[in-house]
C-alpha cells in the first residue's frame, strides 16, 4: 500500500526544471503529498530506495533518468534546479537572494544521491556520473574535513550524507578525505556521547556547536561513522 501511495505520485508532467534540462522525461517526486509539478532530487532518491524496482520498473527507471539528468555540469546535484548557480544572481537585491535565487550543488543532495544511485542502483565509482559526483565532494570538503549541508543542520548533517553516499559508491574508506571527515567527527562529539548543532552554523557557515546533544545530529554522527 505504501509503494502504490508512493506511485501515485510521481511526477508527469513538464515543468519549471524543464527550462534547464529540456531533454528529460518527467518522472520524479516532490517534498509533499499535493507536489505535482516541482519535483526534487532528495524526494526522488528517497522514493526510489524505498519503492523496490520489481514493483514497477518502467516507474523505477523513469525516476532514475530524471534523476540522473539532474546531474549539474560541476557534477554535483542540486535540489530543485539544474545549473541554475551564477554568481550574479546572488547580487541582486532581493532579501536572502543567496538562498532563495540559486540553487547550487549541495554536499548533502550530492551525498543523498550517490547513496540511493550506490546501494539500491548498483552503480559504482567506476560510472562516469558517479567520479564527477565523487569528485565534487572532494573538491567541496571543508578545511576541517566536513562538508557544509545546505537543507540540513548543517556541517554534521553535510559530511553524513557525504560520507554515507561515496561509502555507498566504494570510495575507499582509507582515502584522506574520509579519514579527516572521520577525526572531525570524533573531535565535535560531547562529553555525554551525544553531537549536537547550531542552527547558527546556517548563518554564519561555520561549524558552531550547542551545548547539548540532540537525538537527529547524534543518529546522523552515528551513522557516518558505523558506516
Amino acid at each position: 500500500k505504501a509503494a502504490a501511495f508512493l506511485l501515485e505520485r510521481q511526477h508527469t508532467k513538464i515543468a519549471d526544471w524543464s527550462v534547464k534540462n529540456p531533454d528529460a522525461a518527467p518522472g520524479g517526486w516532490g517534498f509533499s503529498n499535493i507536489n505535482t509539478n516541482n519535483p526534487d532530487c532528495d524526494d526522488t532518491a528517497a522514493v526510489l530506495k524505498a519503492i523496490p524496482c520489481s514493483y514497477s520498473p518502467s516507474a523505477w527507471e523513469r525516476g532514475v533518468s530524471w534523476l540522473l539528468s539532474m546531474q549539474n555540469r560541476d557534477g554535483g546535484f542540486s535540489a530543485f534546479e539544474k545549473n541554475v548557480n551564477h554568481p550574479l544572481i546572488r547580487l541582486l537585491p532581493l532579501e536572502s537572494a543567496e538562498d532563495a535565487a540559486v540553487d547550487p550543488s549541495t554536499a548533502d543532495l550530492t551525498g543523498r544521491v550517490l547513496h540511493f544511485l550506490g546501494e539500491k542502483a548498483g552503480f559504482s565509482e567506476n560510472h562516469q556520473q558517479i567520479q564527477r559526483a565523487v569528485n565534487w565532494l572532494f573538491e567541496h570538503q571543508e578545511q576541517n574535513g566536513s562538508w557544509y549541508g545546505r537543507w540540513g543542520v548543517c556541517y554534521i548533517y553535510g559530511t553524513w550524507a557525504a560520507l554515507t553516499g561515496m561509502h555507498a559508491c566504494g570510495v575507499d574508506r582509507k582515502h584522506p578525505a574520509i579519514q579527516k571527515a572521520l577525526r572531525w567527527l570524533k573531535s565535535i562529539q560531547l562529553d555525554d556521547g551525544s553531537w549536537g548543532e547550531s542552527c547558527r552554523s546556517a548563518e554564519i557557515k561555520t561549524y558552531v556547536p550547542l551545548h547539548r546533544g540532540t537525538i537527529v545530529q547524534t543518529a546522523w554522527a552515528l551513522d557516518a561513522l558505523l558506516t
